[in-house]
């Protein structure tokens, strides 16, 4: 199994982010790749509320480390789910990689993935309820920003000054909104045994 990792030089890791958006740029190359991504982050997907690793049900994580942090329960990265995107693009990965493959297969082995990462969607990524995702940290070692650009001042506004929690970024919307159109056609273009 392939499985595209990210973190070069200072430490190598499985990230949500990083590996589906790797898989989905090589995926007329090196489907491979997209299997991997889809196979692991499924197996790590959160089943239960985390507040110190902002683990959700149906959520893909954001890293996993390990090494002494990690092992002594320093960082919450065993594995960390605070991101905002990746349990979106997982949706996102999962349909274009059956699109090239033509693989039905692929979409029953991860129905079930699927479903939980949308009601993830509804159920934790729409923080008040008004249609659009919002994301916040709960962990106090958690990440602040948890789009594309995760670094710690990354999110401003004109002026400069920081954008307090809860944040919705404008990408979001769009990944979600291309993620519900792919589900619909994919999970309803193959059957399923009920």
């Amino acid at each position: 199994m392939w499985l595209p990792a990210a973190g070069v030089p200072k430490f190598v890791a499985v990230f949500g982010r990083d590996s589906l958006i790797a898989s989905l740029q090589s995926n007329i190359v090196h489907p491979g790749f997209a299997r991997g991504a889809l196979k692991k982050l499924a197996q790590l997907q959160a089943t239960t509320l985390d507040d110190w690793r902002d683990a959700e049900p149906g959520k893909i994580l954001h890293e996993i480390r390990r090494g002494e942090l990690a092992h002594f329960h320093q960082v919450p990265h065993t594995p960390y789910y605070g991101t905002a995107d990746a349990t979106i693009l997982y949706l996102i990965t999962l349909h274009e990689t059956w699109k090239w493959l033509g693989d039905d297969a692929l979409l029953r082995e991860y129905r079930e993935v699927a479903l939980r990462c949308l009601e993830w969607i509804d159920n934790y990524g729409d923080l008040d309820g008004d249609g659009f995702q919002e994301y916040k940290t709960r962990s106090e070692n958690g990440i602040e920003n948890q789009g594309w650009k995760d670094s710690g001042e990354a999110i401003v506004y004109a002026d400069g000054s920081q954008v307090k929690a809860p944040k919705a970024l404008c990408e979001l919307q769009g990944y979600v909104f291309d993620a519900w159109m792919r589900m619909a056609l994919s999970l309803t273009s193959v059957p399923f045994d009920l």
